[in-house]
């Protein structure tokens, strides 16, 4: 189950070195919130339904929890700017859903907090012929 706090991981339980990765991956802070948001049905910008197409449902949120972290283990972070919060960071691989399907060409926005090595989970985007 989620913990009211969020989520945080610490190590690198897959990680293995890229060009790609500006460092050593430290801590993903993942807010319980977001993941029931993106579970959640919305008339506009729904990205419930194809994460259905994966096997996550608002029913387990737990499971599109260990997607995310999987994702974030396994993917290459790559720079995306900064906005003013922070350096923001991408990760875009397959994602493993709970029915044996896969998302591909999942991306996880990221915001960097290098005096903390912690990334924050920000949102995720999914292809948009996923419907």
């Amino acid at each position: 189950m989620l913990g009211e706090g969020g989520a945080t991981l610490t190590g690198s339980p897959n990680h293995s070195s890229s060009s790609h990765t500006p460092m050593a991956k430290g801590q993903l802070r993942l807010d319980p919130s977001k993941i029931i948001y993106l579970l959640t049905y919305r008339k506009v910008g729904d990205k419930s339904r194809a994460l259905g197409q994966g096997g996550f449902a608002i029913t387990n949120p737990e499971a599109l929890r260990v997607g995310i972290e999987r994702l974030f283990w396994q993917g290459n972070l790559v720079a995306d700017g900064n906005d003013g919060y922070g350096p923001k960071y991408k990760i875009t691989g397959t994602m493993q859903g709970t029915l044996g399907e896969s998302l591909d060409d999942v991306t996880l926005a990221l915001l960097h907090h290098p005096e903390e090595g912690a990334y924050d989970f920000i949102t995720l985007f999914l292809p948009s012929g996923r419907k």
